[in-house]
């Protein structure tokens, strides 16, 4: 399986949005002719159209659909790198 991550997913309505649209429409299109699977993810810290990007990126939203309000924060102290990193 393959992963495409497409960070900053909001650019879609932006001067670069094309470029990103034409990026996942290949994607999408090469996986329904090949029957590869890619699992494609979208991330944006602001998309209140996460419905719409979701149905583009064709997931099924009870299953791939995740979104969280204002009250969803990551702190310093939930997140600790060096337990995911070998320094060592």
């Amino acid at each position: 399986m393959l992963l495409q991550i497409q960070d900053e997913i909001h650019l879609l309505h932006d001067e670069r949005g094309p470029v990103l649209e034409s990026l996942v429409a290949r994607t999408i299109r090469n996986v329904e002719t090949t029957q590869e699977e890619v699992r494609l993810v979208g991330l944006s810290a602001t998309l209140p159209n996460f419905a719409d990007v979701a149905t583009f990126l064709r997931v099924d939203p009870a299953k791939g659909l995740f979104s969280f309000d204002n009250r969803y924060v990551i702190t310093v102290n939930q997140f600790n790198p060096s337990k995911y990193i070998d320094v060592g």
